[in-house]
């Protein structure tokens, strides 16, 4: 196959992935002497490119995610259209995700170090602070929350540092777009118990923390909280059964860690 054509100003380097509603790419953009500026440029598919609901939420998503400016949060440098396609230009992550960190640790038989795991947890405890903090240009909360907190969304530079990602599903109270009635987005393992019963559960942002919460238990147990055999089965114990204890799998994990992690997970949200 020959180099991809250029999306707007950007050219193309490499594919760097493909999700449900966009594509991702490495490209960078060329300027003046010699400047030239690697980002993440993300596009809507382009069977989705005339959908009036992907469009606006795509649209959502570049509002959004051009507001949130924070060192753990990935930062969004520019939005445009090319042949009748959106695209968002970000900030590209050099490194890996906690997915694969903990896919490698893994095929080890091995654990994430701990010093590291709580290093991530702050890290993205951090970034969602900020996120459901934000405000409106008159001060008042937007309620914002990011529904995806997931290993595979909390990115890792080669420097060291955390970044979030993916506000592609994320919701504000005062947004327009709505998720189609009925549909659960998200990674089932991280699911809150509230987003696992679906589109008309009231979300907050301690929706968030339970997915944090859920997270930091896979990192420490090298397995997930819940376990089912379908994805029914699964959401079932996300609703109504307690997660695993994390010191029945690993006597080291420190009992106020665990403690941390059930009460990030706890089923009531008050």
């Amino acid at each position: 196959m020959g180099p991809e054509a250029p999306i707007g100003p950007y050219r193309i380097d490499r594919r760097l992935a493909t999700g449900g509603m966009a594509e991702v790419f490495v490209a960078h953009r060329e300027g003046p002497h010699g400047f030239s500026k690697r980002v993440a440029l993300k596009r809507i598919l382009p069977q989705y490119a005339g959908d009036p609901d992907f469009v606006a939420m795509f649209i959502d998503e570049a509002k959004l995610a051009a507001r949130l400016e924070h060192p753990n949060v990935v930062q969004v440098f520019d939005f445009g259209e090319h042949s009748g396609s959106l695209f968002l230009a970000m900030e590209l992550v050099e490194g890996t995700n906690v997915n694969r960190l903990l896919r490698a640790a893994a095929v080890r038989d091995e654990v994430i170090p701990l010093d590291t795991v709580l290093h991530i947890g702050a890290e993205v405890a951090q970034a969602l602070a900020y996120a459901h903090r934000l405000t409106d240009p008159e001060g008042k909360p937007i309620g914002f929350v990011h529904r995806d907190v997931s290993p595979a969304n909390v990115l890792l530079t080669t420097t060291g540092h955390v970044k979030l990602s993916d506000f592609g599903i994320a919701k504000v109270s005062t947004r327009m777009q709505q998720t189609q009635a009925g549909v659960i987005k998200g990674k089932f393992y991280y699911m809150s118990p509230e987003q696992a019963r679906g589109a008309n559960e009231e979300m907050t942002s301690r929706s968030d923390v339970y997915s944090l919460g859920a997270t930091l238990h896979f990192a420490l147990a090298g397995q997930p909280p819940f376990s089912g055999r379908s994805v029914q089965d699964l959401l079932r114990k996300v609703i109504s059964h307690d997660p695993v204890r994390l010191r029945s799998v690993d006597p080291s994990v420190p009992r106020d860690l665990e403690t941390i992690c059930l009460k990030a997970m706890e089923k009531e949200p008050r």
